[in-house]
């Protein structure tokens, strides 16, 4: 369907109704397929094709959004504005899935991954859209979201290091980057303003990446996570959780984090 949907697309409002009703279908799916490589040793022999089918899948979904995009003709409005950032959202959302597959399998990212989140990114920006907050069918509280959420969630994953990570740890670092990730905000370096030894560079296909390497001060972003800090700083807990492993290695986990290096 997403083939067909690419090469004879339907109405913009019509094409992004279809595809929002495909996310939860979606999700079960690939999720079931990539059962078969999660945990797997490497190389992958007959499951490779299984990984590169789920791959497949999720850019093809954010190439889908994108097109959505490009042939919408909508004048700019309210309304327009919330069609964008649910679409520049979806579009960080299952670019960010083909980088946490390629986690979940102990694999190389692709080149141009990085790049490719950076634009979508920036073009929520420029749009004025970046933290215009949308509906998320997938997040399981229900909670709303915003493009610059999704962004800092992949970033916050990636600096835990999750090729050390077990995948149950893995998904417990991703579930709590994407309850935090609403705790931190991301804002523009200042020219003469002394940076954090790590930055966002949207010019690098990285993402977090040692200040000293960044020329360009205007392609460059700082996360500010004073409220992230305050958030898992140590301290007794209003009620004993259920599950103290469960409450505590992720918090654990997110303590080792080297926030003191980017704010």
């Amino acid at each position: 369907m997403l083939e067909n949907l690419l090469q004879i697309p339907p109405a913009a409002g019509v094409y992004l109704n279809l595809l929002e009703q495909m996310r939860m279908s979606l999700y079960l799916v690939e999720e079931e397929r990539a059962r078969h490589y999660i945990n797997k040793p490497l190389p992958l022999d007959d499951d490779e094709a299984c990984f590169q089918r789920v791959i497949a899948t999720w850019s093809k979904v954010a190439r889908a959004y994108a097109h959505c995009a490009r042939i919408d003709p909508s004048p700019e409005s309210a309304e327009q504005s919330f069609r964008a950032a649910m679409i520049l959202h979806r579009c960080i959302y299952y670019t960010g899935m083909v980088l946490v597959e390629h986690h979940r399998a102990r694999r190389e990212l692709p080149r141009g991954l990085w790049l490719d989140l950076h634009a979508y990114f920036t073009t929520a920006e420029k749009k004025g859209v970046a933290t215009l907050s949308i509906p998320d069918a997938l997040d399981p509280q229900g909670r709303s979201t915003h493009c610059t959420a999704a962004f800092i969630s992949l970033l916050l994953s990636e600096l835990a290091g999750p090729y050390s990570l077990s995948i149950r740890d893995q998904n417990l670092t991703r579930r709590w980057a994407n309850s935090w990730s609403p705790l931190v905000s991301l804002h523009a370096a200042v020219p003469g303003e002394p940076l954090p030894s790590f930055v966002i560079d949207l010019t690098q296909d990285l993402g977090l990446c040692p200040s000293a390497s960044s020329m360009q001060t205007e392609q460059l972003r700082r996360l500010d996570t004073s409220r992230l800090e305050h958030a898992v700083r140590p301290g007794p807990p209003a009620t004993e959780p259920e599950d103290v492993t469960f409450a505590d290695r992720p918090r654990r986990r997110l303590h080792g984090w080297p926030m003191q290096t980017l704010a």
